[in-house]
């Protein structure tokens, strides 16, 4: 009878415990989830600012120099409240997290410098494109980590949906960087045609993943909303088969800014 009561007693321990873990859990993930949260905000506002910048560059100063000093200034408001995130994750962050938050942090601290250059048109659009894609591909390195603190499969596959979604769009956001560089100049050389042609291609991959692991709702949003208008399959036909007009930037706008804005 003692041993009966003895392992009754071991049961309720081992259940309490993992209450206690599964509430540790779920205030993890909420961190984690707020981290990714963050992360995916201030890769959008880069992505803009990136675009932005090219099109004032290759116009010489003439177009988009408000749109610049704006998007810098969202970036930088992102860029607080990501920072702040990191701070409340930095309890559950493993070893291999804070590695690439480390890395991402230090192509962060650059961005004024960049920002300078560009004002000053210093540097050269293909240049400071570079530099805005080594900033974002270090932010994206963080998202796959994230996983390594989550046992919960379907939380995980969320994860790895999310991933997934952001490297597509990623490689959207540097088609449109590219073709606002051809479109401003007006000229699309051979090899940015190509960089171009291998950004389109590369989207759909990523996107399948996306829709194969993400949740119904989200993936519905996604089929509805997100796909290439028929302005932007027109510019992509001239971008990658004929050279644009020289219009003074207004394709330009119409392709980074498009009237009916998707993926």
């Amino acid at each position: 009878m003692n041993n009966t009561t003895g392992h009754a007693h071991d049961a309720t321990a081992w259940l309490q415990l993992a209450r206690r873990l599964q509430k540790q859990q779920l205030q993890q993930l909420s961190q984690l989830g707020e981290l990714a949260s963050q992360l995916s905000a201030l890769v959008h506002m880069l992505q803009c600012e990136r675009g932005a910048s090219n099109i004032y560059l290759c116009s010489g100063g003439l177009l988009y120099t408000a749109e610049c000093r704006a998007g810098g200034a969202l970036v930088d408001e992102r860029l607080a409240l990501f920072y702040a995130s990191l701070e409340r994750a930095r309890a559950v962050a493993g070893s291999a997290l804070c590695w690439r938050i480390a890395r991402a942090v230090d192509e962060l601290a650059q961005l004024p410098a960049l920002r300078a250059q560009i004002g000053r048109r210093q540097i050269a659009a293909e240049a400071a494109t570079e530099q805005f894609s080594r900033v974002i591909r270090h932010l994206l390195n963080i998202a796959p980590q994230l996983n390594d603190s989550i046992d919960d499969p379907p939380v995980a596959g969320r994860m790895v949906a999310l991933y997934s979604f952001m490297q597509g769009k990623e490689l959207v956001g540097q088609e449109r960087a590219l073709g606002a560089l051809g479109f401003t100049r007006g000229e699309f050389s051979d090899s940015l045609r190509q960089q171009l042609v291998d950004r389109i291609d590369g989207q759909q991959p990523c996107f399948d993943s996306f829709q194969a692991l993400g949740s119904p709702a989200t993936v519905q949003l996604f089929r509805t909303q997100c796909h290439a208008g028929l302005d932007i399959e027109q510019l992509r036909r001239i971008a990658c088969t004929r050279q644009p007009a020289a219009d003074g930037g207004e394709t330009a706008l119409r392709w980074f800014w498009p009237a009916n804005p998707t993926a």
